[in-house]
């Protein structure tokens, strides 16, 4: 089993800003959150791999795990974002 993300659905904050923007959305804000997801994600994934099943997986975090996912966020590789907008309502 794999990840199926369409390729046309890879790309960056600022474009998908400019998407909500293109569609009528205001008052954009977009904030990482990829420091609190990414170690945990990266140590779950490792234990899946190596056959543990869902319900036996609780990642034991340690510092070299958390430093290799921030290493990637950090050179822009990786980002796991929360945006929030608004759609005004449209006059009749």
């Amino acid at each position: 089993r794999h990840y199926a993300t369409p390729a046309a659905n890879y790309y960056d904050r600022n474009e998908f800003i400019r998407k909500l923007e293109r569609a009528g959305f205001v008052n954009i804000e977009s904030r990482s959150i990829a420091r609190h997801i990414f170690p945990g994600h990266d140590a779950y994934t490792k234990l899946r791999l190596a056959g543990r099943g869902v319900d036996a997986v609780i990642p034991e975090l340690d510092d070299k795990a958390i430093a290799r996912q921030l290493k990637r966020y950090r050179f822009g590789l990786v980002d796991y974002v929360i945006i929030t907008a608004e759609k005004p309502a449209t006059s009749s």
